[in-house]
């Protein structure tokens, strides 16, 4: 089976991040199936920091939601199989799309998890921010969740289970969702 893997992105006011964002996607070695980005009532239009042309659906916002709000938007746009919700302020390894592309088509888990790096200035400052290696001294996901935390850029989902677990919480019922 071929799954397709959409990434969701949520911008407000990252500017010129957006654009590296966004060129680090286009350069995939393997591109995702769907691009997909909600602008949530940026003074400063995503459309003015991506490439004219380039295949990316932009959802505007005239009103701001919030992220959680912003994502369960993504959630509902997006039509691939996987879903990767993504900060506009974060880059991808080129390589990122082609790893969880065949994860998926030859294991099709639920969820894919992947490693994050820190940078700081276009230096990486930790190679292994989430610390997976861990996950295998451990061995149960919730256990290293309590102890590690969970990000989205670290975790692409099946599109139907995050659909059948609801989504994300709005701002108005958790802050940081």
């Amino acid at each position: 089976m071929n799954h397709g893997i959409c990434i969701a992105i949520t911008y407000y006011d990252e500017k010129g991040y957006l654009t590296k964002c966004v060129d680090s996607v286009l350069k995939q070695t393997e591109p995702p199936d769907e691009i997909l980005i909600y602008d949530d009532a940026s003074k400063f239009p995503a459309k003015n920091y991506i490439p004219k042309d380039c295949g990316i659906k932009i959802y505007r916002e005239e009103v701001n939601r919030g992220v959680g709000y912003a994502r369960n938007a993504l959630l509902m746009s997006a039509r691939a199989d996987y879903i990767h919700f993504h900060d506009a302020d974060d880059v991808f390894y080129p390589d990122w799309c082609a790893k969880v592309k065949y994860i998926a088509n030859t294991e099709e888990p639920d969820a894919i998890i992947t490693e994050v790096a820190v940078c700081n200035d276009g230096q990486i400052v930790s190679e292994n921010f989430w610390e997976l290696k861990y996950l295998k001294e451990i061995k149960n996901l919730a256990s290293f969740i309590l102890h590690h935390g969970m990000i989205p850029a670290a975790i692409t989902v099946k599109r139907d289970i995050a659909l059948k677990t609801g989504g994300f919480r709005t701002r108005e019922v958790l802050a940081l969702s």
